[in-house]
This record gives structure tokens, C-alpha cells and sequence, in this order.
């Protein structure tokens, strides 16, 4: 993956989300492909853009789309 990865500069992530399959791809390169199991977990809620860090960490956002099929 790390020639994948644009250091330093911006990246492409995209989340395809089909009923409970979920493919993420980075850069055009598909690095996931999962399916939720049947569960309580609700099929609607909100959409938030998050990060986990343990130190400091900066993060920008820029050109987001959501689009429905």
C-alpha cells in the first residue's frame, strides 16, 4: 500500500456503500471489501468524518460528495 499513499499531499478516498457491502477504495485502489453481518445495528443514522490519534494529528477535508443511488 505504500505506493498507494500520496504523501504529503492529497488522497482519494472513496466508500461504496450497497445495503450492508461496504468497498473503500484509495486512490482507485480497492483495499476493502466487507460485508456487515445481519445485526441490531440500525441501516440509517448520520454520516460523520472522525480520526483516531493518540498525539497530535491535522486533518483537512476538501471536494466531499455524497451522492444516492
Amino acid at each position: 500500500m505504500d505506493n498507494v499513499i500520496h504523501n504529503g499531499d492529497w488522497n482519494d478516498y472513496e466508500i461504496r456503500c450497497m445495503g450492508k457491502n461496504i468497498i473503500i477504495l484509495l486512490n482507485g485502489v480497492q483495499c476493502v471489501d466487507y460485508t456487515e453481518p445481519v445485526n441490531e445495528y440500525a441501516d440509517f443514522g448520520k454520516i460523520a468524518l472522525q480520526i483516531h490519534s493518540k498525539g497530535y494529528t491535522k486533518i483537512s477535508f476538501k471536494d466531499i460528495l455524497l451522492e444516492q443511488y
